[in-house]
């Protein structure tokens, strides 16, 4: 009888173990860690990050935290680990984007909650929102844009002294010009049958790259030109849905894009020079929003997203990226 009472207990006792024991790591995740990737950001659910003018600091957008369940702006001191909340607003923050001068200039639907609480957003891509800027400790607030649509996506481009943002005034998504001294908004890249969106600025302060939408033909490009709207061209041509593009000091176009049908996204970089693409990460995961450091050009910053969560995770890229997709296909990088 004694035994018996033994074995029940040691199994009552395993049982127990088990329910307590922690889950292993996804599948998805322990792949981000083979890569050397790591969470920068552990905290809440966070987005869109980028890094200061210095690369000393890291600004984004954080939500469900311990202060705060709605969505705010923090900065996060890469040498001092600290993290600091900068605003307190209602409504949600969709992206930020740092100046010199210590301004940020961010999109919000603060304003819009309030003087549309029953409009509907005709797409939840681009809900009612506007730019706004502010000091480092969200005071001073001002209101930059003022659109019945969506205003956002925003970057700074000292050649023109003016902001570069997406916005959806005219209904579809276009790129446009803000003129920060005189409030005037002009059009840089408009195309209803060809959605305009998503741009950055290469690296020579000279060069833009955005996603077209090709309605038609139901596919993506990467589209540059200059600054001045000069030398237009489609860099590539892409049959699925492209996330963000950026470009690094090295004259490579890194994006990140789920191919038509596919489970999975992946992070790709191309040369245009040597014709060359080679695809950096691939999961199940979505990635987006890579973001180069000027302090060291090799770190990459990137969102990933999945189940729910969304966290910003810092890789050093490898030297040896592997060979290019279009000589022999792979789907990680060479180890």
């Amino acid at each position: 009888m004694r035994f018996f009472f033994l074995t029940g207990l040691c199994m009552a006792l395993l049982a127990c173990q088990s329910k307590t024991k922690k889950p292993e790591l996804p599948a998805e995740v322990d792949y981000l860690r083979s890569k050397d990737a790591s969470v920068v950001l552990s905290q809440g659910y966070n987005r869109s990050a980028v890094f200061s003018p210095d690369g000393e600091k890291i600004y984004y957008v954080s939500q469900n935290r311990k202060g705060h369940k709605n969505t705010q702006i923090h900065e996060y001191d890469l040498t001092m680990q600290r993290d600091r909340r900068i605003t307190f607003q209602d409504g949600e923050v969709l992206s930020v984007f740092p100046l010199e001068k210590d301004q940020i200039l961010y999109s919000s639907t603060t304003d819009e909650i309030k003087e549309q609480p029953f409009a509907v957003d005709a797409d939840p891509r681009y809900p009612k929102a506007e730019i706004y800027h502010s000091d480092p400790y969200g005071n001073d607030i001002g209101r930059l844009t003022n659109s019945p649509g969506f205003d956002g996506e925003m970057l700074y481009v000292p050649a023109k002294k003016q902001m570069l943002f997406t916005s959806t005034r005219q209904e579809t998504p276009g790129l446009y010009w803000l003129d920060l001294d005189t409030d005037k908004v002009i059009i840089f890249q408009f195309d209803r049958a060809r959605p305009q969106r998503s741009a950055s600025l290469a690296p020579d302060g000279k060069t833009l790259y955005w996603v077209e939408e090709d309605l038609v033909d139901k596919t993506q490009n990467i589209v540059t030109s200059t600054v001045w709207g000069k030398n237009r061209a489609v860099v590539r041509n892409l049959k699925g849905v492209i996330h963000s593009v950026v470009m690094n000091k090295k004259n490579e176009l890194v994006y990140s894009w789920t191919p038509e049908g596919a489970e999975y996204s992946q992070i790709d970089l191309y040369e245009e020079a040597k014709l060359c693409t080679q695809t950096l990460l691939k999961n199940k995961l979505n990635f987006s929003e890579m973001q180069f450091s000027v302090k060291n050009p090799n770190l990459m910053l990137f969102r990933v997203a999945g189940a729910d969560k969304s966290q910003v995770y810092r890789w050093d890229l490898p030297v040896d990226l592997g060979p290019c997709n279009e000589q022999a296909p792979q789907d990680t990088l060479k180890k």
